[in-house]
């Protein structure tokens, strides 16, 4: 297991949203892509971490598999030409390397906004889905245990995750500051990812949320309506933002990162 640990990443760092998105994971994806991983090759130790920000296959190897993961990745997205998106992709095959980025990306300090406090959590939900897919050997049990240990010294002993220390709590942070001076405005959220679930329920505890008029709206209505409900927000059909877009004061995309307009 010794220096053979590798890492092949695709983030905000090296590609742009559209790109990004095509190589977006869900839970089931990633779980199929691990049983393509298993079946291929004969590998003990695999993550794949998926957010909005970065998808990416750490595992150990004595091989450089770089090229091919990403080849898997491409197929299971429908992107026969994967050659094409090898350029976006972070090829880290050194294993201190791979190991110290697992670090920093588990700390948040390679998050779009430094200290991101939704990463723990997605690491964490990373791991689960490996170990239960029986590709998380010895090693990877006490590097993501270590990487949990860390994170929890830098919340307790230090001040990095002071403040906005989140995508959706930034993008929150600023909608309070530009509607600050407006009575009653409306606010209009596309995308219902991750990112802006936490977002709407950044909103729902604000202080002032009952000064705000909140439409959400999302390619799958079932869960724009179910999020809506719990937060006593309204609802638009994903298909008609346009005839909305004009009567909102602020309307954050947050299908990936959070862009305000």
């Amino acid at each position: 297991m010794h220096r053979r640990f590798k890492v092949v990443s695709i983030s905000h760092k090296s590609a742009p949203i559209a790109i990004r998105e095509q190589m977006a994971l869900n839970s089931e994806e990633t779980v199929l892509l691990l049983k393509q991983i298993q079946d291929l090759y004969s590998l003990r130790d695999v993550l794949v971490l998926s957010t909005c920000n970065r998808t990416e296959i750490y595992y150990a190897s004595t091989k450089d598999l770089s090229k091919d993961l990403i080849k898997i990745l491409a197929l299971q997205k429908a992107k026969e030409q994967s050659s094409s998106y090898f350029d976006y992709f972070q090829c880290i095959t050194d294993h201190h390397q791979a190991v110290e980025h697992l670090f920093r990306v588990g700390i948040g300090l390679e998050s779009q906004i430094v200290g991101d406090m939704q990463i723990t959590n997605q690491v964490k939900t990373a791991y689960q889905l490996t170990a239960d897919a029986d590709l998380a050997g010895p090693f990877l049990h006490r590097l993501l245990h270590t990487v949990f240990f860390t994170n929890k010294r830098v919340v307790q002993e230090t001040a990095f995750r002071d403040g906005a220390a989140s995508v959706s709590y930034a993008a929150m942070e600023l909608v309070a500051e530009i509607t600050v001076n407006r009575q009653n405005p409306t606010i209009m959220i596309i995308g219902l990812g991750d990112v802006g679930n936490d977002l709407c329920m950044n909103i729902a505890d604000h202080r002032n949320y009952q000064d705000f008029n909140v439409i959400v709206t999302n390619r799958t209505m079932l869960k724009a309506k179910k999020l809506a409900k719990t937060c006593g927000f309204k609802t638009i059909p994903f298909d008609k933002i346009s005839e909305y877009l004009p009567t909102a004061d602020v309307v954050v995309t947050a299908v990936n990162s959070p862009q305000l307009v």
